[in-house]
């Protein structure tokens, strides 16, 4: 094997992990639904990556994602001069962005729609039901504040998709959201179910006062299907299969989304802790873009270290990377933010 991913075609751009809402099963909260340490405070700035991301890899990347692991794209506030910056950089490069759609008014919605027009991308709106179930998992947004958002967005031209995460108490509203999709002028629609129970059925929340459980659909079968079902033991390495690299808003650079971050949110996790533990030993201090170019440390024996990850010491890498098909992560049997 000549060397770790080098040559990136799928640049994740976390542009901060700053967020307003409060979803209960999102990695930013710990069991007793507290938001862990070390978040909301990173954003990666417009200098940052003007200074510290080569113009050849953005010239030679096919896609841009500003996908949130722990955060809302929208909640940076250079985003603007970032994704023009981009573009302008490599006017063919698809430019995929997820959001819960909270932040901003529609005029702000209007104009980001104005700049991604006529370009290859694609804005995700996250919104889980109608009025009446949306805010029981997207916490602290507000369903008709993002639907307003929304429409300023597709009036401006832009292309948008819906996703939309079905659990127990909003899986009757399927059909009924699909068609509300397409009658607001979404390009897609993306349903989800939910992976986030694999160790419980039930996810209590309380808020404002209120207090009622998340439990999974019921619409298909509830065995979580993941890596760590299967019995293969190769690893089928997406960083390297799709030539991905992930830049976390504290800027240090990382193989896949699927890892990237977990030295912040880790927290009360044992099996990201181990694995935290693992990525330490065998790769040392987290490479970061504050202190190199992404092209240097893509060129360094440290980041070609990132091959221990085809051995499979990794829980994370077990289950994302491992007899799980693109099929099933597309369809939400995998990660989904």
């Amino acid at each position: 094997m000549s060397g770790f991913t080098r040559s990136i075609k799928d640049l994740h751009l976390d542009l901060t992990n700053r967020c307003t809402a409060r979803c209960p099963q999102c990695l930013r909260y710990n069991p007793n639904y507290r938001l862990k340490s070390g978040l909301n405070k990173n954003d990666l700035s417009f200098d940052l990556i003007k200074s510290q991301i080569d113009k050849s890899i953005f010239e030679n990347c096919d896609q841009v994602t500003h996908s949130g692991t722990t955060g809302d794209p929208t909640m940076n506030p250079e985003i603007v001069p970032i994704i023009d910056y981009i573009q302008k950089i490599n006017p063919k490069i698809f430019v995929r962005i997820h959001t819960n759609g909270d932040m901003h008014d529609p005029d702000w919605w209007y104009n980001f729609g104005l700049l991604m027009k006529n370009t290859p991308s694609d804005v995700q709106f996250a919104i889980d039901g109608l009025s009446d179930t949306h805010e029981l998992y997207r916490v602290n947004t507000k369903y008709e504040r993002i639907i307003e958002n929304a429409k300023a967005f597709i009036k401006s031209g832009a292309s948008s998709s819906w996703q939309f995460i079905y659990f127990k108490h909003n899986q009757h509203q399927l059909s009924e959201v699909r068609e509300l999709a397409s009658q607001l002028g979404f390009k897609r629609f993306k349903p989800l179910r939910s992976t986030r129970f694999i160790f419980n059925n039930k996810t209590k929340v309380t808020n404002k006062g209120k207090t009622w459980f998340l439990e999974p659909s019921t619409i298909i079968n509830e065995e979580m299907i993941t890596g760590l079902d299967s019995k293969k033991d190769c690893i089928s390495c997406q960083s390297m299969d799709y030539k991905m690299i992930y830049i976390y808003p504290d800027g240090t650079v990382w193989p896949c989304y699927f890892l990237g971050g977990i030295h912040v949110w880790n927290k009360n996790d044992p099996h990201l802790q181990i694995d935290l533990s693992i990525i330490k030993r065998e790769i040392g201090e987290l490479p970061t873009i504050h202190d190199d170019t992404l092209s240097n440390i893509l060129k360094s024996k440290q980041w070609n270290k990132w091959q221990f990850v085809l051995k499979g010491y990794l829980v994370t890498c077990k289950q994302q990377c491992s007899g799980v098909s693109t099929e099933q992560e597309e369809f939400g049997l995998g990660f989904n933010l």
